[in-house]
């Protein structure tokens, strides 16, 4: 009971570490957009996404390693084994660099064709393009060596360093911004080469903060068939799922610009800004629970298993629905306020975008669990057919002239057929795995999202623009907490909050 205690007090301390890194991050994040786009220009501000896009297919590789990287050294930290640690660590480097040499590899040979061949770019604006596809690679290539690293610290949660070293990136990404304006030089070769200097010197930082603190990462290159095997096995069953996902995020993002051009990727990328930004809420709490579940698997602590993955679904899903209720309300508003032109179909996509955040936030604690059990294949496998078949349905409507926006209604559609499989499939691998809180908590949810949304809605529509943003957004919360407090909670789960609260309210007193 007491280190059950002590668990969930480290939690709430590495949740909050990571709130105060994200809100950081989101604030800079939604300054420097609309003052990138506005130096870019619409145009050129497409053409950095849809480079990137190119790049970031091969981005499957590199995720399938780092889910299985961070599971198998939060394994074996909650089994207190220091020298399989060690191991552990040596051999997801190596092959990570290997996998670093084989994206390389890929994107100089395919991703350059598809570049030259595929995509819609102004032929005056190719040489730029050409360039932030090169200094792209770069980046890719450093974030994969940087892996190990970075799942070292989420496995110790030692989530504060996270938070220091994200005011520098704040800083630095804030001076990008302000030297974008300065010299007659390409702007977006420009924008790209000191986004690549950022993310050296921010690796730099991270690697040595590990090196002197987690003796695992002082490397001693080790190659271990007995670690490497189950590694590379877990990997593989993750990589299927990755490919598909990536297969469809950015699939259809060339997708768009293949049938509607640049212009479309530039809406596109503002909404994935919006979306990055409310979905770093749930991230920060996954990122801080997503050791804890895996030692509870590892330590065969099931019934704390069990407790963690249905309440923090729960409340990660309240959290991003209070949170997207009153953006979704003012959408409108707050496009046209945070950006000097808002481009076409930037209001809808962002709109598909944030509800289908709701759902994935959901899904992905479920996933935690079926990672921490290690049996990856079948999840995988729907994963990897369902997104790719999204991709060729998208196609074919995008082909018989439907608009752009049935890209993300496929989105919203193909992550709730996710959430419901996993839902299953985890119930079928832990027995004690109970369904029907869940799905009651996700019925009431949904029930509390509608109604809070629609009394906003009309609410939002009797007054004035300004005045409805705060009223609206009031009204959302209020009703939205009401319904869940009196039909979305158990005695139990109320008594824990009121005591939360007491304990918050003496403690400012005194």
């Amino acid at each position: 009971m007491q280190q059950a205690t002590s668990d969930n007090r480290r939690i709430a301390k590495n949740t909050l570490m990571l709130y105060m890194r994200m809100l950081l991050s989101m604030i800079v994040s939604i300054y420097t957009s609309r003052i990138v786009l506005n130096v870019l220009g619409i145009e050129d501000y497409g053409i950095y996404n849809i480079v990137g896009s190119v790049v970031g297919i091969l981005s499957f590789l590199n995720a399938s390693m780092s889910g299985a990287t961070s599971r198998f050294l939060a394994f074996e930290i909650g089994r207190g084994d220091s020298i399989r640690l060690k191991d552990t660590f040596c051999s997801a480097f190596i092959i990570h660099i290997g996998v670093a040499i084989l994206i390389f590899i890929i994107a100089e040979t395919l991703g350059l064709w598809v570049l030259y061949n595929k995509l819609t770019i102004p032929s005056e604006r190719i040489y730029a393009a050409h360039w932030v596809y090169q200094l792209s690679i770069i980046t890719m290539a450093i974030g994969v060596t940087q892996v190990p690293y970075n799942a070292s610290i989420i496995a110790h949660e030692k989530m504060d360093i996270y938070a220091y070293v994200e005011i520098l990136n704040v800083i630095l990404k804030l001076v990008i911004v302000f030297m974008l304006g300065i010299g007659n030089v390409d702007k977006l070769i420009s924008y790209a080469t000191l986004t690549l200097c950022v993310t050296i010197v921010i690796t730099m930082i991270y690697r040595i903060y590990c090196i002197k603190n987690f003796d695992e990462c002082r490397l001693n290159f080790i190659w271990k068939r007995s670690i490497l095997r189950p590694m590379l096995s877990l990997s593989g069953w993750d990589l299927l799922g990755h490919l598909g996902y990536t297969i469809r995020l950015y699939g259809t993002n060339m997708l768009l610009n293949i049938f509607f051009g640049p212009a479309v990727n530039a809406a596109s990328g503002i909404a994935t800004v919006v979306q990055s930004a409310i979905s770093g809420f749930s991230a920060n709490v996954i990122t801080a629970v997503r050791p804890s579940i895996i030692k509870s698997y590892a330590t065969n602590d099931i019934r704390r298993f069990d407790t963690l993955l249905t309440n923090t679904s729960y409340f990660t899903l309240l959290i991003m629905m209070v949170i997207t209720g009153p953006v979704l309300l003012n959408l409108s508003l707050i496009m046209t306020t945070w950006l000097t032109t808002v481009p076409k179909y930037c209001i809808d996509f962002t709109f598909l975008c944030l509800l289908s955040n709701c759902i994935s936030a959901y899904a992905s604690i479920l996933y935690i669990g079926i990672h921490s059990t290690g049996k990856l294949m079948f999840s995988s496998l729907f994963r990897n057919i369902l997104y790719i078949l999204s991709i060729a349905i998208l196609f074919i409507l995008l082909k018989l002239e439907y608009i752009p926006q049935t890209a993300y209604v496929l989105l919203l559609i193909t992550q709730a057929l996710v959430g419901i499989v996993d839902s299953l499939l985890l119930h079928s691998y832990v027995k004690s795995f109970n369904l029907k809180p869940i799905l009651k908590n996700l019925l009431i949810a949904i029930l509390a999202f509608t109604i809070s949304f629609i009394v906003g809605q009309k609410i939002k529509g009797n007054v004035s623009s300004i005045a409805g943003f705060f009223l609206s957004s009031i009204s959302f919360v209020v009703i939205f907490f009401f319904i869940i407090w009196t039909l979305g909670m158990s005695s139990q789960q109320r008594l824990l909050i009121k005591v939360t609260i007491n304990k918050y309210v003496k403690r400012v007193k005194a």
